[in-house]
């Protein structure tokens, strides 16, 4: 008894396996799909973001900034919406074309974007050109700098600092700044610290003035900085009297050059009598005049 339903259990795993393997025979089993099937490109992940739009010589760069700022009102919408933000216009100083400007904007968005294309935040200029951006989490990132707390990347308690210091970098004054707009401004919203304008006016971005009047704003270090300030300046103007005097001695030596040496002088110096020639010209006087006293 026990044998026949052993038998019988057999033969119906074996129809089973039969109509399985019939069944993958007759349907072709799709394939996986890559894990590497991501679009190309720089994708965003994160809920701030600092950007970057080579825009080229417009023929009215007030024209093209209000044409930005109405392209940015309408495509900040949705995951885009910015909760702060801060946008500006400056010359391309280094550029080698003439009257090259760029946009910058950095963005903080409501709700955090995973692995999201650049395409959204393309730019048609009122050329009719289209500029893609280019994308950095922060200021620091955007910059090449490291930082051993963290501030490179914005996480954990130096996030806020990292964006902060991004929007500072938007908004300063800087050498060829044009047209600047934000709903964050600095000092009314978040604290500048010393160190980020130190930093622009030593990359060359800020001139010395702005510099000192930032120090002013934030109050602590000023006294040291503007004891700085006053040495630099006593320091270019000295360098400065330097080289006016060196362009001088050049323009009298140019108009009255000294007089030549006598032929037979110069012959005796190039005929190797030097030991003579000093001797006869440049001995010491060896009875300097007296003083005497009545």
């Amino acid at each position: 008894m026990l044998e026949e339903e052993r038998r019988r259990v057999l033969n119906i795993q074996g129809k089973l396996q039969g109509e399985q393997e019939n069944s993958q025979g007759d349907e072709p089993v799709p394939e996986a799909a890559p894990e590497d099937a991501t679009p190309a490109g720089f994708l965003l992940t994160g809920t701030s973001f600092l950007f970057t739009w080579n825009i080229g010589s417009p023929d009215d760069p007030h024209a093209e900034w209000l044409h930005f700022l109405q392209w940015r009102a309408a495509q900040a919408v949705g995951p885009f919406k910015a909760i702060r933000f801060s946008a500006t216009m400056e010359e391309s100083l280094r550029s080698e074309d003439a009257d090259r400007v760029h946009i910058h904007e950095q963005r903080e968005v409501c709700k955090r974007l995973t692995r999201m294309s650049l395409e959204p935040f393309s730019y048609t200029a009122t050329t009719g050109h289209v500029v893609r951006p280019n994308c950095a989490a922060n200021y620091l990132e955007a910059t090449g700098s490291s930082s051993a707390d963290g501030t490179a990347r914005g996480r954990g308690a130096a996030y806020r600092a990292a964006c902060d210091r991004a929007h500072f970098y938007v908004q300063a004054n800087k050498y060829g700044t044009l047209f600047t707009e934000t709903n964050w401004p600095m000092q009314a919203n978040f604290r500048v610290q010393a160190k980020w304008f130190d930093d622009l006016v030593a990359r060359g971005k800020l001139s010395r003035d702005q510099w000192l009047q930032y120090a002013a704003d934030t109050t602590i270090g000023f006294s040291s900085r503007k004891r700085n300030f006053e040495a630099l300046e006593v320091y270019e103007k000295e360098k400065a009297m330097e080289c006016d005097a060196s362009e001088l001695r050049q323009k009298i030596a140019a108009v009255c050059p000294k007089r030549p040496w006598r032929p037979d002088l110069l012959q005796q110096a190039q005929a190797g009598h030097l030991s003579l020639f000093r001797f006869k010209f440049c001995r010491p006087n060896l009875f300097p005049p007296s003083v005497f006293n009545f």
